[in-house]
């Protein structure tokens, strides 16, 4: 886009040398003479400068108005606005140098005033007091200067149709471009606003992962420590195990060897029995024996 401007200015400064140079070798004679260019105005840069095309920026000559920011600044503009903006403006030309210093063309604007007439702006904004005189080493003598020059219509010089045609079009064409751009930068904003809130997240996560990393890993380490002591503790449960089971069969053996005693400790004690049985038996026949012979003894005796 700034190429584009570079280009349209380049295009306007060159166009409005040409045709000055064709105007001032060309124009017609006694005081339509004054007129050497016509363009038409499209921006108003401030009390003494403006742009006109196709002659690009124009600073009116031997005047001086406010800068930014001084007193009668905004008066000064505004006026200028008034007179020029939008406007078809007839330049007299400075013949002796075109342009400054900072290739603007210099010359004394006119308006149409009426059908014969056209208005001098230069000495309107001088006799409103929103400028003052600043004669430099040019053409013109601002005290010789009278507020209306008399130009019939006929005798002035015509802006070009072809040049009024190009100029619509590099208009529409920048318009466009400019439309362009700003969609392009709103699309860029957007983006940007993307990016930054991508990256916020991202810081986020990362913040979130620098405390948990630590975190986690105490905690994997506290597991794996007590993985440790559940190893540990399974392997003195097996060997636990391991003794219990010899403790078992150590009862076990021990259970079936008191079984055996206590079998052969039965056996003992039901033979004694019968021995003594036995005994007591014999005893008792051995006592019956003799009370029954001593009772037929006795009853032999009687």
């Amino acid at each position: 886009m700034v190429s584009r401007r570079i280009l349209l200015f380049s295009f306007f400064h060159l166009t409005a040398l040409a045709l000055t140079a064709s105007a001032l070798f060309m124009a017609p004679t006694a005081e339509a003479a004054k007129i050497d260019v016509v363009a038409e105005t499209y921006h108003v840069v401030d009390g003494d400068t403006i742009d006109a095309f196709p002659v690009g920026r124009i600073r009116v000559a031997d005047i001086d108005t406010p800068e930014s920011g001084q007193a009668g600044y905004a008066e000064a503009k505004a006026a200028m606005r008034g007179y020029v903006e939008g406007e078809r403006v007839y330049l007299d030309v400075d013949e002796v140098d075109v342009d400054d210093n900072y290739q603007r063309l210099v010359a004394v604007v006119y308006v149409r005033h009426n059908a014969t007439h056209l208005l001098n702006v230069n000495k309107a904004l001088v006799d409103a007091g929103l400028a003052v005189v600043d004669d430099f080493p040019n053409e013109f003598d601002p005290g010789t200067w009278s507020l209306y020059l008399r130009v019939p219509g006929p005798d002035l010089p015509t802006l070009w149709d072809d040049a009024r045609i190009a100029y619509t079009q590099v208009s529409a064409d920048l318009t466009a471009a400019e439309g362009a751009l700003a969609a392009a930068q709103a699309s860029l904003a957007d983006a940007e606003a993307e990016r930054d809130a991508a990256l916020a997240e991202l810081e986020r996560v990362s913040a979130f992962l620098n405390g948990s990393v630590p975190a986690a890993a105490d905690v994997l380490e506290e597991l794996n420590a007590t993985l440790a002591e559940l190893e540990t503790s399974e392997l003195e449960l097996a060997a636990t195990q391991g003794q219990l089971g010899e403790a078992q069969a150590a009862l076990g053996a021990a259970e079936a060897e008191q079984a055996a005693e206590r079998e052969t400790l039965q056996g003992e004690v039901a033979g004694a029995n019968s021995s003594a049985t036995l005994a007591l038996l014999g005893g008792l026949l051995a006592a019956a024996g003799s009370g029954a012979g001593a009772f037929f003894v006795g009853r032999r005796r009687r």
